[in-house]
Parts: C-alpha cells; structure tokens; sequence
C-alpha cells in the first residue's frame, strides 16, 4: 500500500472547513486514492460505493479548480507532486522521476514544467496547496501552432491505426461539448489527447473489475 504525505492543519485551514461535509470527504478521497503523479481516474460507481456521495457530479464541482479536468472521469490534482517530492521535478526521488513519466503521458508537464502552472494557493493544506486561485497556465499558452480540431472522421481513423477500443464518436462529442479544452487549457495535441483516453480506458478495467467485487460482497453480505 502506497503512502503520501499530508499536511497536518488540513482541518484547521479555512477553504477546508468551509466545505460542506461530503466536499471534504470527496477531497480526502482524492488526494488519498490518487496515483503518484496526482491523477486519479474515477470509477463513479465505485467511489459512491466508497464514499457513500451519491451526487458526485455536484459534490466535485464544490472542489472548484483544485481538481483539473484531463479527459472523461480523468483529474489531476496540479500541484500534488510539488508537495510530495519538494523541489520537483528537480528532485532526486525515484518516484519523483516515475510521475513525470505518467504526467508526460497526460501532456501535463513540458520541459520540466506544468502545463498547469499558475501558482494556487491553499487547497492542498496550510499554505502548501493545490490551490484556489482563478487561472491555470502561463499567459499566452506554451506557444507553438494555433490549434485546429479534427474531423471525426480524422478521429476514426486514427483509432482504427491504433487499433484501440476508444469510440471515436464519444470522443469528439466529450471534446466537442468541452469547447476542446483539457481542464482550463485548451487543447494542442488531439491525437495525444486520444492516446490519453485510451489509456485511461485501460486503467479503467481493473477499477470496474474492483467495483464489481465490491457489489458481489455487498450482496453476500446482505443474502447473510
């Protein structure tokens, strides 16, 4: 079992207690039940489960922009890996070096920087946090080629050369209906955004496969 450091004043820290009881709770649950990088991909049905929240969609929209948005069920928590390894990513921790592996898989860090970068105070603990702050990312964007969206049929085909199980309709329509911004960023890559889906797709079968357990012990429970 895999352990993280938390900071101590969490309950004493205003944006906390101003929480409504199941934010605080559905908070704890992140930033516990998140991977090393700080991204965790959400099994809905497993996390009611767990938590006992029913309207998870209300309840996380309560957390503001400490949660970042990466794709369907995908968040990342910005400036998680800064309090668990100072000094990231110049740090010498191995599991500093593993987490930005998974963020570069994410897009989410470039040359050794954040993509989400705008300092966010107070949401992770005293005055370490992950913030609560207003923008995300540099002004002006990390440069490079203005955007331009795909077609869907761009889209298909570039999961059919893949050969992966991601519904290249469902993806445009997420995208489409996201305005093509991944959290507050706007979208540079969509054929990395596709990679993005598809692997968290996969991680996704070992959570369905956990909450199916728990409902099959819920029901020999209540069978008795």
């Amino acid at each position: 079992m895999s352990k993280r450091f938390i900071d101590t004043g969490l309950f004493d820290d205003d944006w906390f207690m101003d929480l409504p009881k199941d934010a605080k709770i559905l908070w704890l649950y992140f930033i516990t039940k998140c991977d090393h990088a700080g991204i965790i991909k959400l099994n809905t049905k497993l996390c009611k489960v767990q938590t006992g929240i029913n309207d998870l969609e209300t309840v996380r929209q309560q957390l503001g922009n400490r949660l970042v948005t990466v794709g369907e069920q995908l968040f990342f928590i910005p400036k998680f890996v800064q309090y668990q390894y100072p000094g990231f990513p110049d740090c010498k921790f191995n599991m500093a070096k593993s987490a930005i592996a998974i963020l570069e898989k994410y897009n989410l860090i470039n040359n050794g920087s954040l993509t989400v970068d705008q300092e966010l105070a107070n949401s992770y603990g005293n005055g370490n946090g992950i913030g609560n702050g207003n923008g995300i990312g540099k002004k002006g964007g990390m440069g490079g080629n203005e955007f331009v969206k795909p077609k869907i049929d761009e889209v298909k085909s570039y999961c059919k050369e893949r050969n992966n199980d991601v519904d290249a309709v469902r993806w445009y329509n997420f995208y489409e209906s996201k305005g093509w911004m991944i959290g507050k960023n706007k979208m540079k890559d969509w054929k990395a955004a596709v990679r993005t889906w598809e692997a968290g797709q996969k991680e996704e079968s070992f959570s369905q496969r956990k909450a199916r357990e728990i409902e099959e012990l819920k029901k020999q429970l209540e069978n008795g």
